[in-house]
């Protein structure tokens, strides 16, 4: 279900059911998934009816699974749909190592 309602949060019209349940939040309303596609492009990931996104995105979780993600393999967050230099300079201060796992560098938004 969760691909569908992705799906439907990004078509220009849907069935009137679909809009209902939309306009109810018990799927994935447009609106609230423009969110995760506006720069800097960094939260509300939750893509089956987006009611998460607030309270995961207020504690940190978001934020904090990037964090680990590049520690633990390197890699920096969103650098495949904005480019190595823009996910650099967009990263929180991260440490990473050259290797990619459990390094002693620094990414920091300063670059």
């Amino acid at each position: 279900g969760t691909n569908q309602f992705h799906k439907w949060a990004h078509a220009e019209k849907v069935n009137p059911v679909i809009a209902f349940l939309q306009r109810n939040h018990l799927i994935l309303p447009p609106a609230h998934h423009a969110i995760h596609h506006s720069a800097p492009y960094s939260k509300y990931y939750c893509i089956t009816v987006g009611w998460l996104n607030k309270p995961l995105y207020k504690i940190g979780f978001f934020q904090m699974s990037e964090r680990l993600i590049t520690y633990c393999f390197g890699l920096l967050p969103r650098q495949d749909d904005i480019g190595e230099l823009a996910a650099l300079m967009a990263a929180p201060e991260i440490p990473i190592s050259s290797e990619g796992s459990h390094g002693s560098a620094t990414v920091s938004s300063s670059h």
